[in-house]
């Protein structure tokens, strides 16, 4: 799981979670925020876990995701 927090730091497991994005083994998942987009408007911080739950905390092994953003 890929989750997006509206913060400038972030204690994974504590931080509440703006956005979570599933991501299937050797899947890939992309997200149209269309025009608008999703504002983040105390900072944008993201983590992987291996569990859906805010309060997940499991560690993706190294090299298992790769997440490319953008914003504007």
């Amino acid at each position: 799981y890929v989750k997006f927090y509206n913060s400038a730091t972030v204690t994974v497991g504590t931080t509440a979670v703006a956005l979570t994005i599933p991501v299937p083994a050797g899947g890939v998942v992309n997200v149209p925020f269309g025009t608008t987009g999703m504002r983040f408007g105390t900072g944008i911080c993201l983590s992987t876990t291996t569990g859906a739950a805010d309060n997940d905390t499991g560690a993706v092994a190294a090299g298992e995701v790769k997440v490319v953003t953008s914003f504007i």
